[in-house]
Formats: C-alpha cells, sequence, structure tokens
C-alpha cells in the first residue's frame, strides 16, 4: 500500500474518531434537554452510525496490510466488507421491526447519497481493486456524516430560536 492512501485512511479514521466523539455527545446533551416528541433519533442514529462507518472502514485495510495480503486482495476484501456494513445499515434503517430509529424528510434523503455511491463505487471496486474508489467513498460518507451533525445542530437551534 503506498505510503500516502496508508497515511489518508489514518487521517479520516483520525477524523470520524472525533466526529463520533464531538457529536455524539452534543447530540445527546441536546436530546437529554428535549421533550420525547420533538427527539430526533433517527438522525442521531444515522450520523453516529455513519461515522462509525467509516471509522471501521478506515482502519480495515490497514490492518489487512499488516498481515501481507497483496494490494489487489485488500482492496477487494476490504471493498466487500465496507459494502456489507452499508448494506446492513441500509437494511437496518429500512425494516419496520428493526430497533434503528426511523428518519423522514431531508435527513433520510441525506442518508441516501452514500448508500447510492458506496453500491457504486465499492461494487466496482470488487473488479478495479484499486485505491481510489474506497478513498472517494470514505469521504462522500465522513462528508454526509459531518452534513447530518450540522442538519441536527441547525434543527435544534432553529426550534429553540421560534420557541423564543
Amino acid at each position: 500500500m503506498a505510503p500516502e492512501t496508508h497515511d489518508l485512511l489514518a487521517l479520516v479514521a483520525e477524523v470520524a474518531i472525533g466526529t463520533v466523539a464531538l457529536s455524539g455527545i452534543t447530540m445527546v446533551i441536546v436530546m437529554s434537554r428535549q421533550e420525547e416528541g420533538e427527539r430526533q433519533t433517527g438522525l442521531v442514529a444515522a450520523q453516529l452510525a455513519m461515522a462509525f462507518a467509516v471509522v471501521v472502514a478506515s482502519i480495515l485495510p490497514k490492518l489487512l496490510n499488516i498481515y501481507g495480503i497483496s494490494e489487489d486482495q485488500v482492496w477487494m476484501i476490504s471493498s466487500g466488507g465496507y459494502l456489507a456494513i452499508i448494506i446492513h445499515l441500509q437494511v437496518m434503517r429500512l425494516r419496520r421491526v428493526s430497533r434503528f430509529p426511523k428518519m423522514s424528510g431531508r435527513a433520510a434523503a441525506i442518508v441516501v447519497v452514500p448508500a447510492c455511491s458506496g453500491f457504486v463505487l465499492l461494487a466496482a471496486n470488487l473488479w478495479l481493486r484499486a485505491d481510489w474508489p474506497y478513498l472517494t467513498q470514505l469521504l462522500i460518507a465522513m462528508a454526509t456524516s459531518m452534513v447530518l451533525y450540522l442538519y441536527f445542530v441547525l434543527t435544534v437551534l432553529s426550534r429553540e430560536q421560534s420557541a423564543r
């Protein structure tokens, strides 16, 4: 694995861990002050799940590389694993009997973006076996996670502003 790719994976993992920590604490504090009907648990769960998936997907290729797996196989296995995570999260989100909180409106539309790009990029990467589709998908998911966090904060702030 190229040193630049290794460094970028480490950077993405660190930023995603910071995002999980900051947004998780902020969202829990804000939600503890809200009434039951105002809580946006689906948005919080989606943001944290996406950021956690980015952390896992950033670490997976590095672990496979440590064990001496060839670079082609690293990207193929990592893409398959990351695609499995995306499919699992989407199934949990869409199932009616799932414990995963439901989302609606703009937040549900925002979550579709990394899922669609993941199906295209990661499925193609099962044959391409390159680093760029994988890294592109990581960056899309991380950006979407941050957008969900900002959407949550702006929604809460606008509700508090209108309540005054």
